[in-house]
């Protein structure tokens, strides 16, 4: 009997041993004398009272079930050491489990100023945003778009440090998107659409499959999306694209079943496949569903850009699945564009001026949360 304990600690000792010296050979970030000089400089200079968050680029959310973004160690260390020894808050999480709700708030953050930000309600300050962005991770579009409006006021190799104002997220453009729209002469008029450029191409695809109640712009049906497989939505060929042209693919997916829409996103990919004549696979374009930034009512839009790479190929349009057990989610509206082409639709009019304005897949709702920073 006394043997075992013997045996058991004499092989623990080895690996307590090793452990134990790697964890001395690390620093404690949080020991703020541990900082390194460039980190330690910015922290000094910065008043926090003059800020009410801070904004982390490339923006991450770890911990729900729907709406999950990830980055790079190295975003997720410098935001919380950050926010640590400056006392604010973070827009973003990494925790083991979020609110649903509360992370589809804070993920539409980016989505387009046109848009209400539904997380606007439960801030209580119009401060600006203090922004910390690492230059050498890929960021989307929309967070590219929101750091044209930072201030930058340190930088170093790898990480830059802004202001960013209240207004460049939460001034609602809606109207003024609408009324460029009615001052534009150059558009095209195509069935019921306003092009930008007829010559360009584009395809829009209602989902007229099962009888389903009204789908989000107001087609006659939604795309029930099988969460354990592939569903395929369209296949082109590359003959009707042009090589070196970039093009986005977009479409709506439903958000809101049980328990706040819990497994309506996380399982799903929306993915563009390029194949040769002989099914050769030439390139994949995969996007996450529940990555996206974008959420209107009850629907979440996924987007998508790509550039075909051969004149003969065949490109496949899915969302893939794979859930671990059944479940079926909706979609609605698939539209593929040039991406130099903007596509409008008048979805609502009063007086004879839109009220709701179809653009590129997106709903512009006149005076929807629209809030006057002038």
């Amino acid at each position: 009997m006394l043997l075992l304990p013997v045996l058991m600690t004499a092989e623990g000792l080895p690996y307590h041993f090793e452990v134990g010296n790697n964890i001395s050979q690390t620093k404690n970030s949080f020991n703020k004398t541990n900082l390194d000089e460039d980190f330690s400089t910015i922290v000094a200079q910065l008043d926090p009272a003059k800020f009410q968050a801070i904004v982390p680029i490339p923006f991450y959310n770890i911990g729900s079930e729907n709406y999950e973004k990830e980055a790079s160690n190295e975003t997720y260390l410098n935001s919380i050491l950050l926010s640590y020894h400056t006392g604010l808050p973070l827009t973003s999480s990494y925790l083991t489990r979020v609110s649903l709700k509360e992370s589809r708030n804070a993920i539409q953050f980016f989505a387009p100023s046109f848009y209400e930000k539904t997380i606007e309600p439960d801030l209580s300050s119009t401060l600006p945003f203090l922004v910390i962005w690492n230059k050498k991770d890929h960021i989307e579009k929309e967070e590219k778009s929101l750091l044209k409006s930072v201030q930058w006021v340190n930088e170093t190799d790898n990480y830059s440090i802004g202001v960013m104002p209240y207004s460049a997220v939460f001034k609602n453009t809606a109207p003024q998107e609408i009324d460029a729209f009615l001052n534009d002469t150059t558009l095209v008029h195509a069935n019921e659409f306003f092009l930008s450029d007829s010559s360009k191409y584009f395809y829009y695809q209602k989902h007229d499959f099962l009888p389903y109640e009204e789908a989000h712009f107001r087609n006659d049906n939604y795309r029930p999306i099988d969460q354990q497989q592939k569903n395929n939505l369209l296949t082109v060929h590359s003959s009707n694209l042009q090589l070196g042209t970039t093009y986005e693919a977009s479409i709506w997916v439903s958000n809101s079943s049980v328990n706040e829409g819990q497994d309506d996103l996380n399982h799903l990919e929306f993915v563009m496949a390029e194949r040769a004549k002989n099914n050769t696979l030439l390139q994949s374009v995969r996007k996450v569903v529940m990555s996206t930034f974008t959420h209107y009512d009850d629907w979440s839009l996924i987007q998508l850009e790509f550039s075909p790479i051969s004149d003969s190929s065949d490109l496949e349009f899915y969302i893939s699945g794979n859930s671990p057990s059944p479940k079926t989610s909706l979609a609605a509206d698939f539209l593929l564009r040039d991406l130099d082409l903007n596509v409008f639709k008048i979805l609502e009019s009063e007086n004879n001026k839109p009220t709701v304005l179809y653009k590129n897949n997106h709903s512009i709702k006149a005076g929807r949360g629209a809030i006057n920073f002038d």
